[in-house]
């Protein structure tokens, strides 16, 4: 028999180790387990709501740049849709389908529509400047996104 004194909250404390009380060295099955707490396994969060940021489209009607005039529910363009640089805007009417506030998504929904629908050859030169916005609005899990997105 031996003392072994370990300090634990401040004190001194005195342990008395008898011979057979400890468990080290004993390799029998018999022996009850130490219990293991799992932790639960990390969230993703890919169903989570993720916050939509400021779009540029948002920027750009804020302050104005835009070439549309809103007439009640209708959209007009300002310019001549084939006058109109396709490369600066559609790309950025594709980025405001991501807005979910009113009255940004309706106008960047029917500047984008009206665009496509004008724009002929156009529209085939901007393809690959419209990849990135539309992966972007995709990346959401809010289903009138998607679903605005892709329409």
């Amino acid at each position: 028999m031996f003392c072994i004194k370990i300090w634990g909250n401040g004190l001194l404390l005195d342990m008395l180790v008898v011979k057979g009380t400890g468990t080290g060295g004993k390799t029998s099955s018999k022996q009850k387990k130490k219990e293991v707490i799992k932790k639960p396994a990390p969230k993703a969060g890919a169903f989570q709501y993720r916050r939509v940021a400021e779009t540029t489209f948002r920027k750009y009607y804020d302050r104005g740049d835009l070439p549309i005039k809103k007439d009640g529910p209708n959209v007009d363009f300002t310019e001549d849709l084939n006058k109109l640089n396709y490369n600066h805007y559609l790309p950025m009417f594709v980025e405001g389908l991501r807005e979910t506030q009113e009255p940004y998504r309706s106008i960047a929904q029917d500047g984008a529509t009206k665009m496509v629908e004008a724009g002929g050859q156009k529209v085939f030169h901007v393809i690959p400047q419209l990849i990135i916005p539309i992966k972007s609005n995709n990346l959401f899990t809010n289903q009138f996104l998607l679903s605005n997105s892709c329409a």
